[in-house]
């Protein structure tokens, strides 16, 4: 009996000791914590105006604050545009960025972003993986853009893949991962109003070509709300053939449906 008692009286102790423990590291930790200091979002738009658009993209994942922030900056974005030239005339090799263009942190793919607008550059020679990056910057960018210019053969050179986007969602996609990269059902620029697609006189075949990659023209856009599709070949009337020979790509774009909406421009 005594030894029971004993047990208990030296249990209860422990407990009692164990709690005045915790109670001393609960106020040891309450001492040390500072209250946090959340910006607005006006200071943050500020903040990422001078940064990189990719990195932006990133800090999307931080918090509500950033993903709010991030996707109303997406919302405001009218006006893409898409070049392939050689980036060392822009910025140099090793240099991430000169305060207007930013470098992509693992390719060399190039940014600059303002209020409404954004350029993306990529490299004359790219890989499949810069190919890949870029049609995920030109699709995360382009749903709300309205006017977009694009190498009229990207399409085709990239290789859109279609065919196994099921039901996920942008969020579930890993940012800027080249080995899932989908193409969601419905128009790449679903609220595109004037799309321009440049090419040179020598790149016409590929625009001949761009129905062997099964990408319908509604894949691109949405007929019922385009207002004027341009193909703009670069190089003047002087230097083109007497014949441009586009029926192919007439045919791919369904060009009866758009009617006047089709424009061939020299320049």
């Amino acid at each position: 009996m005594l030894s029971n008692k004993l047990r208990r009286l030296f249990a209860k102790l422990n407990v009692d000791k164990d709690m005045k423990i915790q109670s001393i590291s609960k106020r040891k930790l309450q001492t040390k914590k500072k209250p946090t200091v959340e910006l607005p979002d006006n200071v943050w738009n500020l903040i990422f105006d001078y940064s990189s658009p990719f990195d932006v993209i990133k800090w999307r994942r931080v918090n509500k604050q950033f993903k709010r922030i991030t996707d109303s900056r997406v919302k405001r974005t009218l006006y893409l545009d898409v070049l392939r030239m050689d980036i060392t005339q822009i910025l140099p090799k090793g240099v991430m960025g000169d305060g207007d263009f930013f470098r992509h942190p693992t390719c060399n793919l190039l940014g600059h972003h303002e209020y409404r607008s954004l350029l993306l550059v990529a490299h004359a020679q790219w890989t499949a993986k810069e190919a890949a990056k870029l049609l995920r910057a030109v699709q995360f960018f382009g749903k709300n853009a309205h006017t977009i210019m694009t190498p009229g053969w990207l399409q085709g050179e990239a290789k859109f893949n279609m065919s196994t986007y099921l039901s996920q969602s942008d969020g579930d996609l890993p940012q800027w991962n080249p080995t899932t990269q989908r193409i969601p059902l419905g128009p790449l620029f679903p609220k595109a109003r004037e799309i321009t697609f440049r090419c040179t006189v020598p790149q016409l075949r590929r625009m001949r070509r761009l129905a062997v990659y099964r990408v319908p023209a509604t894949m691109i856009f949405s007929p019922e709300h385009l207002q004027v599709f341009r193909l703009a070949i670069i190089g003047g009337r002087s230097n083109a053939p007497a014949t441009i020979k586009l029926r192919p790509f007439r045919e791919w774009l369904d060009a009866d449906q758009l009617g006047n909406k089709l424009c061939v421009q020299f320049c």
